[in-house]
């Protein structure tokens, strides 16, 4: 009779256990992304037995990049130092990225096991930085700097493959094993140049203008134009850049930490 009545105190614990372990709900966060500077946030649902879709969030704070030597293998300045270059040490990002996924599991269990997923990932990000470039003047030559700054979207679909499970009642691990998107980006940049001395605006603009369009920056490809603010009298001018070109990424090795319920 004891056994019976200790066995019925333990009723409603275990079938919390089993809510928690069972539910089709997970909200998790990518522990790995923050080395990059990024925070991850994620809600899953199982709508089946085996499949469940699921929405990302992720955002970036506008700073300097960790890996801002991997982007210089990227960009080739195609003119001496002597009459500019653009400042990839300094360069800057933020911005954010939306990604609804579409998950199949191939194993037994609800939310559990390994599994194929396809996703589409809509990204902006807000990028800046230092370009230098030379001047001349009255036979005299003048170094002088801007500010590249602007916006590139992106858009892309892609699939991956990872397994996910359950750590303990309610903490679940998911480990993304490997994957890639691919698509399109269109992006749009400015930087404001100053006139230094009387008259000589329109040089200042061809010169940072040559600096820009014999930088490389690979796959992308950027248009420039200037704009001398329309006035014979304009201190300031502006050079436009536009681009459109492939946009591509590699999703993987990824350590999520979720609560399941």
């Amino acid at each position: 009779m004891k056994r019976l009545l200790v066995l019925l105190a333990f009723v409603p614990f275990i079938g919390n256990a089993q809510l928690l372990t069972s539910g089709k709900n997970i909200i998790k966060t990518n522990l790995s992304s923050i080395v990059m500077k990024n925070y991850h946030f994620t809600y899953e649902r199982a709508i089946l037995r085996n499949l469940s879709v699921s929405l990302s969030y992720r955002t970036m704070p506008t700073s300097s990049v960790p890996l801002n030597n991997a982007i210089e293998k990227y960009i080739n300045n195609n003119i001496s130092e002597s009459q500019g270059n653009v400042k990839v040490a300094d360069f800057k990002m933020g911005g954010y990225a939306i990604t609804p996924e579409v998950r199949l599991y191939l194993g037994l269990g609800r939310l559990k096991g390994f599994y194929v997923s396809g996703y589409y990932r809509m990204s902006k990000f807000d990028v800046s930085v230092p370009v230098s470039y030379t001047t001349t003047y009255s036979a005299n030559t003048f170094s002088k700097s801007t500010v590249v700054s602007g916006t590139v979207k992106g858009n892309a679909g892609g699939l991956m493959i990872g397994i996910q499970k359950n750590l303990a009642k309610f903490l679940v691990l998911d480990f993304w094993l490997i994957g890639g998107h691919y698509g399109s980006s269109k992006g749009d940049l400015t930087a404001t140049v100053t006139e230094s001395f009387p008259g000589s605006l329109s040089s200042e603009l061809s010169s940072a203008k040559q600096v820009l369009e014999k930088t490389e920056t690979k796959p992308f490809e950027f248009e420039y134009t200037t704009n001398p603010s329309g006035a014979t009298t304009a201190t300031k001018g502006t050079i436009n850049g536009k681009s459109t070109g492939p946009w591509a990424g590699i999703r993987g090795a990824g350590i999520c930490i979720g609560v399941r319920f």
